[in-house]
């Protein structure tokens, strides 16, 4: 008995009558090998499935602020940000096949990726306040933020990658203090860097990149910390800058085995 691949698929996806059913599974009794493909396959199957599902995604929306509040750009954020994370993981050693996706962290991920693209958007690209401390008052700012926040915070000195502190704040994101440091371009672009301390007791992850409609958010975490870099930039800048934010924030980076 031969059975194609595209056969397989379609068993995989129930597109198959009772009949071819029975055949396939028949094979597949007789040809172990095969069978455990299908099996991997039919695994991978159900993670997308859960991962594309909003309703198991946390509500992140209802933490955010009211005015904010907006569930057709949650849902467009979420589904942009799983395509992201299917396509453009990056570890470091290659790309990640679908197996080999953590889908708990993912989710974990966008939540972090909202929160910061929030504060980016309320508190960042506010020309005349953008934070609570400015460049005169940084050690004050640093002391201040990590007896806030929980985690050894420092104000990241950004000027190889061409961006200017113009001031950083503390933010309540998902019922959790966090940092938010903003940075500005030669061209008054605003940058965000978001750092917040967490207990979910995920792996650390690569870099992660989450596009909404006009910027993109770069994400990164360990077993602790997780920190994000909030922009209007292509992909490679933001990973320069979250290289930089990681080494000035002393946090070392396992590559993972992909």
């Amino acid at each position: 008995m031969n059975i194609s691949d595209d056969l397989l698929v379609a068993y995989v996806d129930g597109e198959l009558s009772q009949a071819k059913r029975e055949e396939v599974e028949t094979y597949l009794a007789q040809n172990p090998e095969q069978a455990e493909r299908v099996k991997q396959w039919q695994a991978n199957d159900l993670a997308l499935k859960q991962a594309f599902s909003l309703d198991d995604v946390p509500d992140v929306q209802s933490e955010l602020p009211t005015a904010h509040n907006d569930n057709n750009r949650w849902q467009q954020l979420t589904r942009y940000a799983l395509a992201a994370c299917l396509l453009l993981a990056i570890g470091f050693g290659g790309g990640l096949g679908l197996s080999q996706l953590p889908f708990g962290d993912v989710k974990y991920q966008l939540r972090v990726a909202a929160w910061a693209n929030e504060a980016h958007e309320v508190f960042a690209t506010d020309k005349n306040r953008p934070g609570e401390f400015d460049q005169d008052s940084l050690d004050v700012a640093t002391g201040w933020l990590q007896k806030r926040v929980g985690v050894d915070v420092s104000i990241p000195n950004l000027e190889s990658n061409q961006l200017r502190f113009v001031g950083a704040r503390l933010v309540g994101q998902g019922g959790l203090p966090g940092a938010l440091m903003t940075y500005e371009t030669a061209s008054a672009e605003r940058i965000s860097v978001f750092v917040q301390a967490h207990s979910e007791q995920l792996a650390e992850v690569g870099y992660w990149f989450v596009p909404s409609e006009d910027k993109t958010t770069c994400v990164w975490l360990n077993q602790n910390i997780a920190f994000s870099v909030t922009g209007d930039m292509s992909n490679d800048d933001l990973k320069a800058i979250a290289l930089r934010v990681r080494d000035s924030l002393g946090l070392g980076y396992q590559g993972r085995n992909v």
